[in-house]
C-alpha cells in the first residue's frame, strides 16, 4: 500500500461502529492509501451486510468528500464530517498582516483590504475534478502589502469555485455548537475497538498477508471483540436464558446478522440458508 513512507506491505481496515452499543458493524480490509474513497462504500457494506441505513454518520476529516457525503444526505442520512481547515503559511502572514477579500455577489468580483478589486479574468478552470473562476488585481504594484500579499508580478489571483454553495453552507454548519458536540463522540465510539483490539493482540501486527486472508483476521478479531462486548452490555443469566430458547437454526442466523457478516459468517449463512435445510441432515 503507497504511505507517506513509501510502499509498504500494509492494509487500511475501514469500520464502522454502533453509537449506542459499540459493536462493531461493519469491517472491512482496504488498499485505500487514505479514507477519502470510503464513506459511501462503508455505508454500502452496513447496508449489504446488516440491512442498515443509519440516521447518523460520525467521520473524522480523511472522510470529508463532499461528493459522499451529498449522496449520503439525498438518502436523509446525517453527516458530520470534518472538513480539515488546514492553513498555510502564506495564508497565516495575510491574516496577522489584516488581508483579507470579500466576494461581491452583486459585482461578481472581490474586494481587498486594501480598497482594491479584483475583477473576473478567466472562466471554468478545472482543478482537482472542481471547476474555478479566476479573479485578478491589476493594481497590486503600489500596495504597502504585497510582499505579505502575493510574489506575482501580474497581481493576486483568487480561484472561486463554481457550484460551491453547498460547500460552503456546510463548513458553515460545522462550526456550530451542535455539529461540534456531536463530531466529538465519533473518538470515544470508533478509536475504542481498535484499540481494545491491539490490547488484547498483544499489540502485534497483522500475521497474514494477502487481503482475503487478512479480511479473516480482521474478522475473527472484530468477531471476538463483539462477543467480549456483547458480555458486558448483558448479564450472564440473561444470556444463558437466552440461549437455551435459542432455535439452533434461526436463531443461529439470526446471531450471525446480529454481527458483521464477515467473510467466514457468509459462508455459514449460505450454507444454512439451503433450500429444505430440514430434510438434509447430512448437513
Amino acid at each position: 500500500m503507497k504511505t507517506k513512507d513509501g510502499f509498504l506491505p500494509a492494509y487500511n481496515v475501514q469500520a464502522t461502529v454502533d453509537n449506542d452499543s459499540h459493536f462493531i458493524t461493519s469491517c472491512e480490509v482496504t488498499d485505500y492509501p487514505n479514507d477519502f474513497h470510503s464513506l459511501q462504500e462503508n455505508a454500502e457494506v452496513l447496508k449489504e451486510q446488516l440491512d442498515i441505513v443509519p440516521n447518523t454518520y460520525l467521520a473524522d476529516g480523511g472522510y470529508a468528500n463532499e461528493e459522499d457525503i451529498q449522496l449520503l444526505e439525498k438518502q436523509d442520512i446525517e453527516c458530520v464530517v470534518s472538513f480539515p481547515e488546514n492553513e498555510t503559511e502564506s495564508k497565516k502572514v495575510q491574516r496577522d498582516n489584516g488581508i483579507t477579500f470579500t466576494y461581491d455577489e452583486n459585482a461578481d468580483c472581490f474586494n481587498c483590504s486594501q480598497g482594491e478589486i479584483l475583477l473576473l479574468v478567466r472562466k471554468n478552470c478545472k482543478k482537482k475534478n472542481h471547476f474555478f473562476n479566476e479573479y485578478q488585481c491589476k493594481k497590486c504594484g503600489e500596495c504597502p502589502v504585497k510582499q505579505h500579499c502575493t510574489t506575482s508580478k501580474t497581481g493576486r489571483r483568487i480561484l472561486r469555485r463554481i457550484n460551491g454553495e453547498w460547500l460552503t453552507a456546510y463548513k458553515a454548519k460545522s462550526k456550530t455548537k451542535e455539529f461540534k458536540e456531536k463530531f466529538k463522540k465519533r473518538k470515544c465510539v470508533v478509536e475504542h475497538p481498535f484499540g481494545t483490539m491491539k490490547y488484547y493482540m498483544g499489540q502485534i501486527p497483522i500475521l497474514l498477508r494477502g487481503r482475503e486472508k487478512v479480511q479473516v483476521e480482521m474478522d475473527l478479531y472484530s468477531t471476538g471483540y463483539n462477543l467480549i462486548r456483547l458480555q458486558n452490555v448483558e448479564i450472564v443469566p440473561v444470556l444463558l436464558d437466552k440461549l437455551a430458547k435459542w432455535n439452533p437454526i434461526s436463531g443461529f442466523l439470526a446471531f450471525l446478522r446480529f454481527f458483521p457478516v464477515f467473510a467466514l459468517q457468509r459462508e455459514l449463512v449460505n450454507l444454512l440458508c439451503v433450500p429444505n435445510l430440514h430434510q438434509n441432515q447430512h448437513h
